[in-house]
């Protein structure tokens, strides 16, 4: 990632979060917000900290896992540190962009296969978005009226997350099950950047030495048996994985786990504020209403209206008394909380990681 490009991202992120701080505390009673915050059980508060930090590093434990079933070399303690390096950009990059080529990055930094740390990002990527879609169906089914009676209006964004989330699936078991899609995808662009290049030097009458064409040419023959290679190992790694479905399996458990973490931290909040009369499933049926009507929105952290969903579909099971102090320390404990522990990760392991390896893309 670029220098600009991170400040552009870091000062869009800025942005967004400030309108968002507006937004929520802009006429709101300070001394009662405080107060209404105090009243929560520090135990439980404790604990929902404690399954938001295990809800990042469960996934670096998926990559560990995934990632030693094909000979990995990156230590458990890594590998959740790229969970968290992933949660970073993640947060701070619109729809989530920028966690996984950074996660990259660092794992092929650490000596990591590039091949087999791109199939295994791709599955944790499949599994967590599969999870979401079956959650979300689920929901439907079992819960379908419910859900037009807490989102109202946000209900569409519900099917359009849902349906959003169900095409990326979709579109990444495509491209793990055949990867031929990807070579000739990939090469089809290094076809048009080729050209592109050689249109934008004719049209500026640039005159090319010969032996300056033939040197452009192994450079561009070159790039495509780097890809050739990649895809060849990528190949390999995902037929691996296809023929070892008891690590899948495992992942998917995982995944369900990890998933129901991030959804429980609310119920932990309600009954931390001691409320009753809403089950568990319950609440967190509507918090994973919100998670899956956000997830895929162009914006850094769901910012904005992820709280606004939240203030509307949570006003009948928090009350009004409890309802923003819960939203406050829900959205703390599950993202900001979060992303700024992952801020700490981020600049710990760029000075503590080895800089002298290159990407190891070479190498593949």
């Amino acid at each position: 990632m670029s220098g600009k490009k991170r400040i552009f991202e870091l000062l869009f992120f800025a942005l967004v979060t400030g309108i968002t701080l507006y937004v929520i505390f802009h006429g709101q009673d300070f001394p009662a917000l405080l107060k209404g915050i105090g009243k929560l059980n520090f135990l439980s508060l404790l604990a929902a900290v404690a399954l938001g930090i295990l809800f990042v590093s469960m996934e670096g434990i998926m990559i560990f896992h995934l990632l030693h079933s094909m000979k990995g070399v990156s230590s458990l303690r890594k590998c959740i540190c790229y969970s968290f390096i992933g949660f970073f950009y993640s947060g701070i990059t619109p729809s989530a962009t920028g966690g996984q080529p950074m996660q990259l990055y660092y794992m092929c930094k650490d000596g990591n296969s590039a091949s087999d740390s791109s199939v295994v990002l791709m599955t944790v990527a499949a599994f967590y978005k599969f999870v979401l879609v079956l959650i979300g169906i689920g929901t439907a089914v079992v819960w379908g009226r419910n859900i037009r009676g807490y989102l109202g209006t946000y209900e569409i964004i519900f099917w359009v997350g849902l349906a959003l989330n169900t095409a990326l699936v979709l579109i990444i078991v495509c491209l793990m099950a055949m990867p031929q899609i990807m070579e000739k995808a990939a090469k089809h662009v290094l076809d048009f950047v080729f050209c592109l290049h050689s249109r934008v030097k004719q049209k500026r009458k640039e005159i090319s030495l010969p032996e300056e064409e033939e040197l452009s040419r192994r450079k561009y023959e070159n790039k495509k048996e780097k890809v050739a290679r990649f895809i060849g190992n990528y190949r390999e790694s995902a037929s691996y994985l296809r023929n070892n479905k008891s690590i899948l399996f495992r992942i998917l458990v995982l995944t369900f786990l990890q998933r129901g973490m991030v959804f429980f931290v609310t119920a932990l909040i309600y009954k931390g504020y001691g409320l009753s009369g809403n089950s568990m499933f319950h609440i967190m049926a509507v918090q994973a209403s919100v998670y899956i009507a956000v997830d895929m929105l162009p914006v850094p952290g769901s910012q904005g209206i992820t709280e606004m969903m939240y203030s509307t579909v949570m006003l009948p099971i928090f009350g009004k008394e409890y309802l923003m102090p819960s939203m406050i320390v829900t959205r703390a404990v599950n993202f900001y909380i979060l992303l700024i522990l992952s801020l700490i990760v981020v600049i710990g392991y760029h000075f503590i990681v080895d800089r002298r390896g290159d990407l190891c893309y070479n190498k593949q």
